[in-house]
């Protein structure tokens, strides 16, 4: 939690911080529910053990989800990437979708790793596994940058621009009915599974803490199986939120393409200055 916001927020007579409301600070609102559903996640882990376990195994899918939904509406790099990444070279939305899984099982996956190979070599996992945590989010963040400077390529090198109409070609342009809406390889973009995997790894690598810390809760208690379902209970709940920021993006963009589809010039003009805008944000 961003110790600044602590210095800010007020407290109670028992010295805990007070409840925020979502229109009084979005984003401390949705930390503040981060930390009660980890709270509810581990008083579900503990019941599995002592109470009755199949509904407290549903109950921890749940709040694991839900948990994951807000995670990914609070603060964080990803889904800037992801929308930027989309704005400027995507027009499917199920492309978006589909990196958007991608970086979020990633996700989920990268923290199982750690956890489950310090296990077999390290006493102290819980603080080795966030100091790995923090070597893969430098390692994350210089792969988003790499990614980030090849929007900014594309958008630069020679023969990637949309102008292709020539003098000879001009002159009988109205006259041969030549459509001056864009090309739909402009529209869909320059697609591969690399490049989408790419992307989603960039993204996806790092890996959440609270899945580490509820990783090593649950193997505490001897319930390492009941972790790793919460993990990717999260990484659920995680998805859903970026896709639906994936979805306004692309939705956005095609409207917008829609509308200038009988100017090629604009379309030339914001193509070249949504790669560039996107690979400048993206990089910083």
């Amino acid at each position: 939690i961003d110790k600044r916001k602590l210095l800010v927020q007020p407290r109670n007579a028992d010295g805990t911080l007070q409840a925020v409301s979502f229109w009084e600070d979005p984003v401390l609102w949705a930390r503040d529910q981060q930390q009660s559903f980890y709270s509810s996640m581990s008083g579900a882990i503990r019941q599995i053990k002592t109470g009755a376990p199949l509904t407290a195994a549903w109950t921890l899918m749940l709040l694991s989800f839900g948990y994951g939904v807000f995670h990914a509406a609070g603060p964080g790099h990803g889904k800037a990437v992801i929308s930027s990444w989309l704005l400027a070279t995507e027009s499917d939305l199920r492309r978006g979708v589909l990196i958007a899984l991608m970086s979020a099982i990633i996700q989920a996956l990268s923290a199982i790793l750690i956890v489950s190979i310090l296990f077999f070599f390290v006493a102290s996992v819980g603080a080795s596994a966030r100091n790995v945590a923090g070597v893969l989010e430098s390692a994350s963040y210089g792969l988003i940058g790499l990614m980030g400077l090849y929007l900014v390529w594309t958008a630069l090198r020679p023969g990637h621009s949309h102008h292709h109409h020539n003098h000879d070609h001009d002159h009988h342009t109205e006259s041969c009915g030549h459509s001056h809406a864009p090309q739909a390889k402009l529209l869909k973009g320059e697609w591969s599974l690399a490049k989408a995997f790419s992307l989603a790894f960039a993204v996806g690598i790092r890996p959440c803490t609270g899945a580490i810390l509820v990783l090593v809760f649950a193997n505490a208690l001897g319930l390492y199986w009941a972790g790793i379902a919460s993990t990717f209970a999260m990484a659920m709940g995680t998805f859903i939120t970026v896709a639906a920021i994936a979805a306004f993006t692309v939705y956005a963009k095609q409207l917008a393409l829609r509308l200038a589809a009988g100017n090629a010039s604009w379309i030339d003009k914001a193509g070249f200055a949504l790669r560039m805008g996107g690979g400048v944000v993206i990089t910083i």
